[in-house]
């Protein structure tokens, strides 16, 4: 019984690129993780950097926002800024420390 136990404690993988299989498996995993935290990155900065440009020309549009003009166009600002924060980590694809 105890051979049988130290058998399956020993066990190895019958292929001789087992290894590496399964870090390319990894590797894949991450590349779909990174495009896909890419695309949801990206699409969240752009309509975050919209709704600063909507809510500073709102006047234009011809929507009232009842905000003081100061406030108004700071949040916008902050909107387009951090807008343009995701896109760029959008670019960079950096999620994994390294």
């Amino acid at each position: 019984m105890s051979g049988y136990l130290f058998q399956l404690k020993n066990l190895s993988c019958p292929y001789p690129n087992c290894q590496r299989m399964s870090t390319d498996f990894e590797e894949k995993r991450k590349k779909a993780y990174a495009g896909r935290r890419s695309i949801m990155d990206m699409g969240m900065g752009l309509l975050i950097g919209g709704l600063g440009v909507f809510i500073a020309f709102s006047d234009k549009f011809g929507m009232k926002i009842d905000l003081e003009p100061q406030f108004k166009y700071a949040f916008a600002g902050l909107c387009v800024l951090y807008g343009g924060f995701r896109v760029y980590r959008g670019f960079q694809k950096n999620y994994f420390k390294e």
